[in-house]
């Protein structure tokens, strides 16, 4: 989607992120029911503005219409994680991943809660599915940061080496080794 390039820096940001914004705006126009819609400018508003309140009430709006939507589900859980409401992310997470459950970067924000919350355990479950669904990407560094807060380092090594040939993570692997 539009707001897909601009979040992930594929397009310059300004001209993307005015592009997905208008996008939203004419769909909302069109369907004023669209729960894609009002996530999508309550991910702008949240993301690019930084406009806290106006973000949640788009994501109320779209949470409502499309209550099992992965999108919805998962940008919202996002914008409760900038604000700090672990609990209502965790809620999110767990809701997304009855939607979807094979979505591995809905993992990698729950093994982020999770580690913010001091729920070790859960957090290195988490980082190990999202392994199991995706083993590239930064899953490697998630799961050697869990095993390092947890007080096992030589696991987080061994982890983090194991990822060093897929990810960024040379100095992670230098700073355990």
């Amino acid at each position: 989607s539009l707001f897909d390039l601009a979040e992930g820096d594929y397009v310059p940001a300004d001209s993307g992120y005015a592009r997905a914004r208008a996008a939203a705006e004419g769909l909302l126009k069109r369907h004023p029911n669209s729960g894609m819609g009002h996530a999508t400018l309550a991910a702008i508003l949240c993301q690019r503005d930084w406009n806290w309140e106006a973000a949640e009430n788009e994501f109320r709006r779209a949470e409502g219409l499309a209550p099992r939507n992965p999108f919805v589900l998962i940008e919202y859980a996002w914008e409760r994680i900038a604000v700090g409401d672990w609990d209502g992310a965790l809620r999110l997470l767990n809701a997304t991943i009855a939607s979807d459950p094979l979505d591995a970067a809905t993992y990698t924000a729950l093994r982020d809660v999770y580690l913010h919350l001091g729920r070790l355990a859960d957090a290195e479950q988490a980082a190990r599915r999202g392994l199991e669904i995706n083993p590239y990407g930064t899953s490697h560094t998630g799961l050697a940061t869990v095993l390092l807060v947890a007080g096992k380092p030589d696991a987080a090594l061994a982890e983090a080496q194991a990822g060093a040939q897929r990810e960024a993570t040379p100095v992670l692997v230098a700073v355990l080794d």
